[in-house]
């Protein structure tokens, strides 16, 4: 799964797997499982899946070129060149009742049978 911040998007990739239908299938089992409470919300897996989605983003600027590459981003998109730090900051103030809350009115989008 994979967010856009500059599109507004969730996209759901399943393309390296050798058995779509089944994956694709599976996952909306997953889905509907949190959605419907019988799958519990694991604080741990929570605060990992956090700490590695912090480090994706603050690695972006780890090295002098990421760095730069960053600030010619922003520059282009007329975004704050602080963005990603301004991000990861607020990604730590995340809890699992946000995620909860996020996941209840964002995972019965991929619940349709048009998605």
């Amino acid at each position: 799964m994979h967010l856009s911040v500059s599109t507004g998007r969730i996209v759901l990739s399943l393309n390296k797997s050798s058995q779509l239908a089944d994956a694709y299938k599976a996952v909306r089992e997953i889905f509907q499982n949190y959605i419907e409470g019988e799958t519990p919300w694991d604080e741990a897996l929570a605060e990992s899946a956090k700490g590695a989605l912090i480090y994706s983003w603050a690695k972006q600027e780890e090295t002098v070129t990421g760095l730069v590459e960053e600030a010619v981003r922003a520059y282009t998109s007329q975004t704050d060149s602080r963005y990603n730090r301004y991000f990861t900051k607020s990604l730590a103030n995340v809890n699992t009742d946000d995620l909860k809350a996020a996941a209840n009115k964002l995972l019965p989008e991929f619940l349709l049978s048009n998605s």
